[in-house]
């Protein structure tokens, strides 16, 4: 739940209530002395950040539009309008018409607050003063806004919901799915291809198999008995893997590749998922004849998919002109909003099968809704009832895993959504402390009074305490100097592990200790900085010398200097899930690997600014340790781009260079100021300019600067978000050059979609790719506004983009405030 705001009215600075005043002026609304209630209400609203200038202009023209009279009825419904416009911009369908959601919304100051809003709004509604705006409860025809079942909507965003909610009503219906094309398929072929597929996975070239995990094969199975099935995880928890096993076994089953659509919301999303494909088909052993057939199929962007028309702002396919398919397969869908997946599930015929993946914690989509954390939170989501469990079971066979939960009891009101999602929670790519601290962000309680100074805490946790006391021990025995910890020095910024900052946290609560939180496997080993196990290594506050090249040794295994076939072969068997092996199958050099990393993967540098001044010397470190060689006795980033300068670069160079860019990223937060993507872009390039000490450039690029596109281009087969590197051709005119499995895409500067540099990159921006190191930016918000985006979502998004470590940067306030307010989208999806 978002935390409430203050109880005084806003306080603005002399020179913020100028500007305010002159803008408002311009406008022609009223001076001070004239205000009306609901103009008293739209400055505070103003002021506060809450709403935009266009969102006081939208209610200026709504009261006027709906000729809302007497003006204690225009009084009554501006709190409403004002609190539905902030919602929606938050990404909220609707806005729940009782006193405490309501209040969420609003600046202190409407007589009677938010219970006599409501009263007054009831009032003037039951006496007909709206009837030119709102629809209630279903009368009133088509207007702006629509009240039902205690919550108010724009007519969009309950249209919207309201198409949704009846196409899941009538393609969950069960005589929907008896005949939908899982119901029509043999059970015993069906069974005999599923086995078949499950005993002959993928090999590595080391010949090591790729064998899915227990609740990956439950996966599997589901989504091919149910035509509406949901299947989320974090990042690197096997989903793709999922979707590999599953097309192979509709493939087998004689199902055409023409009838089977695979799409993602964004062209990055959508490219990625079809390498991935080709990857794992490229390492079956001895692929069936119909295996093959997963190359035909080539993933699309949603708007792709469904025809979308730039010109008219429609789609060509929808509930009049649906798609010729007998299975969809969206990948990333957390980033679906409701309107577009309102307009998706119409034109997929009802007996279709869809197959919806994604990660429910994972920021939801920028425009409105949050349909993938609806699914999965509904009622029963992820319950068992015993027919479907044994149906499973029968489909599994012996690859059946015994610790499915057992078939839970029928009670309550049945659920349409009830056996149809898969939750993943095992991971076999991250190093776990990331992924288990990332899920912890995911519960991380709100503190009542929102105050998290040093003064707060009662007394560490034992975590906390063997953690400062390790610290100090390895200190004296290394001979690294002392560095200030969280309870010692609150005033200075400090290198601390981000699990003792949790630990400080949860003290400050009085809560229980975080050891009853995490799993103990995560606290076994001590959380010790890199530095402080060489000799000589500092960890200067607010620095990332620790993490920097000069000595600093990283976790056997878990480091980027290994060779980049090992890295690539040993993404490929942990995104199939081969962790989860039998012994002897490759399982224990992963296990030690992992447990390599726990405790000593996740990092907190405590700034005191969001000046150049205070992320300076964390872009400093971090650009000497980014141009660092990939492996001992290999060439640093400057060598390895000269040696892609050339006349005819070596594929080795230039597959050196797209690792620089895999190896490590900044993510922000927000895009402008010192510590936004394009304050940390300009700074960076600058010194990585200097340090390279390249000749040539053109308006700010220059050869080895990183680049992102940001519109999609199918002519050149560019995706919004790629990334690739500005190197000069053999004529020396600069391209921007992109990895691909068949070689390198060279495109000139001047022919790419929306560059922009790209050593950082908003969290937004991220979603869908990963890293090996990650340095996560999270300065306060520049303004009232801007808070919305520091959510517990954001953060878990940038942990996850990690593979090896993640070191944040921010202020232990800021910080923890981020992850204790959840982005809570209200909807109504399941509520009727």
């Amino acid at each position: 739940m978002n935390a409430p705001r203050e109880t005084t009215r806003p306080a603005v600075a002399d020179q913020e209530r100028h500007r305010l005043a002159a803008r408002w002026k311009g406008l022609g609304w009223p001076d001070e002395a004239r205000w009306l209630p609901q103009d008293r209400l739209l400055w505070d609203a103003l002021a506060a950040g809450i709403i935009s200038w266009l969102d006081a202009q939208t209610v200026h023209d709504l009261l006027e539009m709906g000729e809302v009279d007497p003006p204690e009825a225009a009084a009554a419904l501006a709190p409403l309008l004002v609190a539905l416009l902030a919602a929606r911009r938050a990404g909220s369908l609707c806005v729940e018409l009782a006193p405490a959601p309501l209040g969420l919304w609003l600046p202190p100051g409407p007589e009677g607050g938010p219970a006599g809003c409501l009263a007054a709004f009831d009032h003037w509604l039951a006496r007909g003063a709206f009837d030119r705006l709102v629809a209630a409860d279903g009368r009133g025809g088509f207007l702006p806004l629509v009240r039902r079942d205690g919550r108010l909507y724009f007519q969009r965003y309950g249209a919207a919901e309201d198409r949704l909610r009846a196409d899941l009503q009538r393609r969950l219906a069960p005589e929907i799915e008896a005949g939908h094309l899982g119901g029509r398929l043999a059970k015993s072929t069906l069974s005999d291809v599923v086995q078949d597929v499950m005993e002959a996975p993928p090999v590595l070239p080391s010949g090591e198999p790729l064998v899915l995990a227990g609740e990956q094969r439950v996966g599997v199975a589901l989504a091919l008995v149910r035509n509406f099935t949901v299947i989320t995880g974090g990042p690197g928890t096997g989903k793709t893997s999922i979707v590999f096993a599953l097309l192979r076994c509709l493939l087998r089953l004689g199902l055409p590749p023409a009838r089977i659509a695979l799409a993602a919301p964004t062209g990055r999303a959508a490219h990625r998922l079809g390498e991935s494909l080709r990857g794992q088909l490229h390492a079956l052993p001895a692929p069936a004849g119909d295996d093959g057939l997963v190359a035909d199929l080539v993933p699309a962007t949603l708007h792709r998919l469904l025809a979308y028309s730039p010109w008219s702002g429609g789609f060509q396919h929808g509930s009049e002109s649906q798609l010729e398919t007998d299975v969809v397969i969206v990948d990333e869908t957390s980033m679906v909003d409701v309107e577009l997946m309102a307009q998706l599930l119409e034109a997929t015929p009802t007996g279709a099968k869809v197959i919806l993946i994604g990660d429910a914690y994972q920021l939801p989509s920028v425009e409105a809704g949050a349909v993938l954390a609806d699914l999965v939170e509904a009622p029963r989501a992820t319950s068992w009832v015993p027919a479907w469990r044994e149906r499973v079971v029968g489909l599994l066979g012996r690859h059946f895993p015994q610790d499915l939960p057992r078939a839970t009891a029928a009670g309550g009101e049945p659920s349409l959504i009830e056996n149809r999602v898969v939750t993943l929670g095992q991971c076999h790519r991250s190093v776990p402390g990331i992924i288990e601290l990332a899920g912890f962000v995911h519960r991380f309680p709100p503190r009542p009074d929102g105050k998290w100074d040093a003064g707060a805490v009662a007394g560490a946790s034992p975590l906390t305490q063997a953690t400062r006391d390790g610290e100090r021990a390895a200190d004296a025995t290394e001979g690294a100097p002392s560095r200030p910890t969280l309870d010692e020095s609150p005033e200075g910024p400090a290198g601390q592990s981000l699990l003792a900052l949790f630990a400080w946290a949860h003290a400050s609560q009085g809560l229980p200790p975080i050891e009853s939180v995490i799993e103990s496997p995560l606290v076994a080993v001590p959380s010790l900085p890199f530095g402080a196990t060489t000799p000589g290594v500092a960890f200067p506050a607010a620095r990332l010398g620790a993490l920097s090249a000069g000595g600093a040794r990283e976790p056997e295994g878990t480091g980027a200097d290994h060779e980049p076939e090992q890295a690539e072969a040993d993404h490929a068997r942990t995104e199939a899930g081969a962790d989860d092996q039998p012994a002897g199958a490759g399982r224990e050099p992963a296990r030690a690997r992992a447990e390599a990393g726990r405790g000593r993967a996740c990092w907190f540098l405590e700034i005191g600014g969001v000046g150049e001044k205070d992320i300076e010397p964390v872009l400093r470190d971090w650009v000497d340790r980014f141009i660092r060689p990939l492996r001992p006795g290999g060439g640093d980033f400057p060598a390895v781009t000269r040696d892609c300068c050339g006349e005819t670069p070596s594929p080795g160079a230039m597959a050196d260079a797209f690792a620089f860019l895999d190896r490590a990223k900044i993510l922000t937060v927000f895009r402008d100021g010192w510590c936004g993507a394009s304050g940390i872009n300009a700074a960076v390039g600058e010194a990585l300019r200097q340090r390279m000490a390249v000749k040539g450039g053109s308006g700010g690029w220059f050869p080895g600067a990183a680049v992102m596109v940001t519109r999609n281009e199918y002519r050149l087969e560019l995706f919004n978000g790629d990334t690739g590197l500005i190197l000069p051709d053999q004529d020396g005119s600069l391209h921007g050059v992109f990895p691909r499995r068949d070689g390198p895409l060279w495109v000139p500067l001047g022919e790419l979609p929306g560059p922009e540099p790209a050593w950082a990159v908003t969290v937004h921006k991220s979603q869908g790719s990963e890293f090996a190191e990650v340095v996560l930016v999270v300065p306060p918000a520049p303004g009232e506004a801007a808070k919305t985006l520091l959510t517990r979502e954001i953060i878990y998004t940038g942990l996850t983009r990690a593979k090896q470590w993640v070191a944040v940067v921010s202020d232990r306030s800021t910080f923890l405030h981020a992850c204790s307010r959840r982005a809570n989208r209200v909807s109504g999806l399941w509520k009727r």
